[in-house]
């Protein structure tokens, strides 16, 4: 696919290759370690990784009465998914990017946008924190892999997304740092605000698979824990497409 983030790219790559991973050897069948990825690879990752920024207006009511409102902007992450039946963009991502409904406050209206092309919420799962859009334009890239077969304890990540007031693309890496959980993959790498929707990916002699999305930071008195961060599993990203146009895309 080309790239069209030569920087953003160039950045990922140097940034990457800074660190290291140890390499145990658990499971033979995803690598372990960064040794076989190679930048083209990398620049693709980039390419199909967005930037959302999402507007939503709220009310806050009593009895029927508007009493307050105002709007609260957020910005996340999200991978290009692609319709091949009916040549169309989606971007999957996270819910949360969306304010929760507490008590007397309803959500009258979100504005999904990546960069000047508005977003169609087609389905949205606030339990597993999910959120599809299709965009109303063509995108110029797509994910055109293939979702992981499987995943272990060891397995090397790469991860991707637009943390903080940053406007280009950070990638992460990390090992998958704990046993399969219903509800998260748990990794050894750093998430930051703003990753929240983008992809993670493992590795089979260096071609990506995608594992899961970024959607849990952790946090200590208010200061993000390096070294720690959560996945949605495949498993739930799976059954959320189902019944919709990607399901069997992937």
């Amino acid at each position: 696919m080309k790239i069209n983030k030569t920087l953003c790219g160039l950045i990922a790559g140097i940034m990457l290759g800074t660190f290291s991973c140890y390499s145990n050897k658990i499971n033979e069948s995803n690598d372990k370690n960064n040794n076989n990825i190679s930048q083209k690879v990398r620049e693709e990752i980039v390419d199909d990784t967005v930037m959302l920024n999402v507007s939503s207006k709220v009310e806050i009511n009593n009895k029927g009465t508007v009493i307050f409102s105002y709007t609260e902007l957020t910005k996340g992450s999200g991978i290009i998914l692609y319709d091949y039946d009916n040549k169309e963009y989606y971007i999957l991502s996270v819910a949360h990017l969306t304010p929760k409904i507490e008590h007397k406050e309803i959500v009258k209206d979100s504005t999904y946008m990546v960069g000047e092309i508005k977003l169609e919420l087609v389905k949205e799962d606030r339990e597993n924190d999910l959120a599809l859009l299709r965009a109303t334009s063509n995108l110029e890239n797509y994910f055109d892999g293939k979702f992981a077969q499987n995943y272990e304890l060891g397995d090397y990540i790469i991860g991707a997304g637009y943390p903080g007031e940053f406007s280009n693309i950070i990638l992460y890496q990390g090992n998958i740092s704990s046993d399969k959980n219903s509800n998260l993959i748990f990794l050894d790498g750093t998430l930051n605000f703003g990753h929240s929707g983008g992809p993670a990916y493992v590795f089979n002699e260096g071609k990506p698979y995608l594992v899961g999305i970024n959607s849990n930071i952790f946090t200590h008195n208010g200061q993000i824990m390096p070294g720690i961060g959560g996945l949605i599993p495949l498993e739930k990203i799976i059954e959320f497409l189902e019944d919709t146009p990607l399901e069997n895309d992937y």
